[in-house]
């Protein structure tokens, strides 16, 4: 991942590291991009790269404290996210063909083991993973089908976000599924707080998108 990141952010500016492509679609943002805070919007394709890029160090402190031991919500917040896991984990279930399940930023592994209650092998891919059921890598590392892929508020956080979609588009297996979450940029929350928008979440967000423009590349790949 710090390969990626690094590739991506190779202009360096007084006030930091300069993306110099759109994370989403690829195209140059110097030319045609709009700057706003923290970020700059392709004007292409619409979706925002944070800028300036961060470090891979800079990753690193934004992580640290992330998910604690304790858990990331502590207490009632942590119970009700295994809930809201364990109804996602029946869907996929539901709406899945028989095989293996690939969790892409799997956290604290509370979806995989929602799964497991089903029934489903499934793998969690994670920055420091601590469980054996989870591995750090790119998405773009795995070669197997999967029956569902899923991006569960985890696409943003991602350096090379459109490349995953794509690979995920091509891994996911005949009559499978793919579930992504993203903050939506065009939501009402996000438009009336624009830069004060907590879901913005610099710099651990790395891409910004719109619901229309995440479906737009889905379309754009046969789903």
């Amino acid at each position: 991942m710090a390969t990626r990141s690094e590739a991506m952010a190779s202009s360096r500016h007084p006030d930091g590291i300069r993306p110099e492509q759109c994370v989403w679609c690829g195209l140059p943002l110097a030319e045609s991009g709009t700057r706003l805070r923290g970020r700059t919007r392709c004007a292409s394709c619409g979706a925002a790269t944070t800028d300036p890029w961060p470090s891979e160090r800079e990753l690193e402190d934004a992580y640290a404290h992330y998910r604690p031991e304790s858990g990331r919500f502590s207490g009632v917040g942590d119970h009700l996210l295994r809930r809201t896991r364990a109804r996602l984990a029946r869907r996929i279930d539901r709406l899945a063909p028989p095989g293996a399940v690939l969790d892409v930023g799997a956290g604290d592994g509370a979806l995989l083991d929602a799964l497991v209650g089903h029934g489903r092998r499934s793998l969690g891919l994670e920055r420091d993973p601590r469980r054996p059921d989870m591995r750090e890598a790119d998405i773009s590392e795995l070669g197997a089908e999967w029956s569902a892929i899923v991006f569960w508020h985890a696409l943003e956080h991602l350096p090379a976000a459109g490349e995953a979609v794509d690979h995920a588009c091509g891994h996911v297996r005949r009559g499978g599924v793919l579930v992504i979450a993203i903050p939506n940029t065009a939501s009402l929350q996000a438009r009336a707080f624009g830069d004060r928008w907590f879901h913005l979440d610099l710099p651990r967000h790395l891409v910004h998108l719109s619901a229309e423009t995440l479906l737009e590349r889905l379309r754009s790949r046969g789903l």
